[in-house]
């Protein structure tokens, strides 16, 4: 082959391999993607089954100490070393100072992009997928709960949203 065809086939090829990563690059709502399953992790915080989103956890680590905060409010739990940082826990349940940190406890180190603070469960469950569809409606709960979560299940599993978590989260503590 000539250094001319050569060149037109890098060219060719290089051309072929933007395009592709243009595609790969495009949100998959641009792209077609109708797949409504949540893929989600399910724990259990004060004998609530509740499921987050995979995309909203950065981590789930097994927490043996969490140091109190004195004078934090009742959502904090308290503090934890992760990974050279220290972060901010805070329990969904705002269970106060009746917080025990047992065996099957972890604090789900949660973020956009990077670790943002921690959220204590009391065990982890499973990885679940849940069609968005199969999501109903929370009726029972306080405006202000209601809105951390997308619904529940018929098999009363609570769906939080994580990007509305992580925002109350970061910006009351």
């Amino acid at each position: 082959m000539s250094d001319a065809a050569l060149a037109t086939t890098d060219d060719a090829d290089r051309a072929t391999l933007a395009a592709r990563a243009r595609d790969l690059a495009r949100p998959l709502a641009e792209v077609g993607h109708t797949d409504a399953a949540l893929e989600l992790l399910a724990v259990d915080i004060a004998g609530e089954r509740i499921a987050l989103p995979l995309e909203a956890i950065v981590h789930v680590h097994r927490a043996t100490e969490v140091t109190p905060v004195p004078g934090a409010p009742a959502r904090v739990v308290g503090l934890v070393a992760w990974r050279g940082r220290v972060l901010t826990v805070v329990d969904l349940a705002e269970r106060g100072g009746n917080v025990e940190i047992g065996e099957q406890s972890r604090v789900l180190v949660l973020g956009e992009r990077r670790a943002a603070f921690g959220l204590l469960v009391d065990a982890v469950d499973d990885v679940v997928s849940v069609d968005a569809a199969d999501v109903g409606p929370i009726d029972d709960a306080a405006p202000e709960r209601a809105a951390l979560f997308r619904g529940v299940t018929g098999d009363a599993t609570l769906v939080a949203d994580g990007g509305a978590i992580i925002e109350r989260f970061t910006r009351s503590h």
